[in-house]
């Protein structure tokens, strides 16, 4: 019976502790997708404060913009062009730039 509940105990600990790390991880997936989805920084840069700072709204540029030599799928990035932190809205920086026209960080 003793060589029984030797092998059970350590078995049901480690089960309890699988659950425990699965629980973890299921939450922090919730958080991300609700960080994801919950007003932030990025609801500052929109065509209005783009524009209103001096920026170009770019409604569908590249997702590749800074390596146009590569093989890149076709989908519309939004962003905001600028040629200096100026033209950002607060928070942001201007950056990646790519014959000196850059995008809003």
């Amino acid at each position: 019976m003793k060589k029984a509940l030797w092998i059970f105990v350590p078995v049901v600990l480690i089960g309890a502790i699988i659950v425990l790390m699965l629980l973890q991880r299921v939450d922090r997936g919730q958080n991300d997708a609700r960080d994801a989805t919950s007003p932030g920084r990025y609801e500052a840069l929109n065509e209005t404060t783009c524009s209103d700072m001096g920026g170009t709204w770019n409604a569908c540029g590249s997702v590749c913009r800074t390596t146009p030599e590569e093989p890149c799928i076709e989908v519309c990035a939004t962003y905001c062009e600028c040629t200096g932190d100026a033209q950002c809205p607060t928070g942001f920086t201007c950056g990646d730039y790519v014959d000196n026209v850059g995008v809003c960080l």
